[in-house]
């Protein structure tokens, strides 16, 4: 459940409980996995695909276990994995597919790749290519250059150097 479970019950909830720490991730993630709780990284400052001032390379580098030294290194394996969240009250059916796209893709990749994969000048051809495929599918994404989600873009071009 939200991390507002384990504000409400804390340690009284059922040890098989996972825990999505989405408000103050840093805060609930070092208190949960320190008492034997696990956890889904669920950051609402950069894996809130609704920021739409929140680049996808922003969401790239983030590491929930690294940054800030949220997780000690014996909890790691506490954090079960992540996700990103879009919220419907700032979108709608025109543009809510533009407001996921490339971001989910960027915090997929940091979800799957080995932690020392943080390269974001590396990631960008990949997802390039992958807005092509998505594009090819009837999927609107919105261009990796843009520095905001859903922002159309400026002028004609190929799927991969569109602005």
């Amino acid at each position: 459940g939200w991390d507002e479970i384990w504000e409400n019950f804390g340690t009284s909830l059922d040890p098989r409980t996972i825990v999505a720490g989405w408000r103050g991730w840093a805060f609930n993630a070092t208190d949960v996995t320190s008492k034997g709780y696990r956890m889904l990284a669920t950051p609402d400052t950069e894996w809130y695909l609704d920021s739409l001032s929140t680049t996808w390379q922003t969401r790239y580098a983030y590491e929930p276990c690294e940054s800030g030294g949220t997780v000690a290194a014996e909890n790691e394996a506490l954090v079960l994995g992540g996700g990103g969240q879009m919220w419907g009250e700032t979108a709608d059916p025109s543009d809510i597919l533009p407001s996921i796209w490339p971001g989910m893709a960027a915090i997929a990749e940091r979800l799957w790749s080995p932690r020392e994969v943080t390269d974001v000048d590396a990631a960008a051809p990949r997802l390039a290519i992958f807005r092509c495929v998505l594009q090819s599918r009837g999927v609107p994404v919105t261009p990796i250059t843009n520095d905001e989600s859903r922002t159309s873009p400026i002028g004609p071009g190929s799927c991969l150097y569109q602005r």
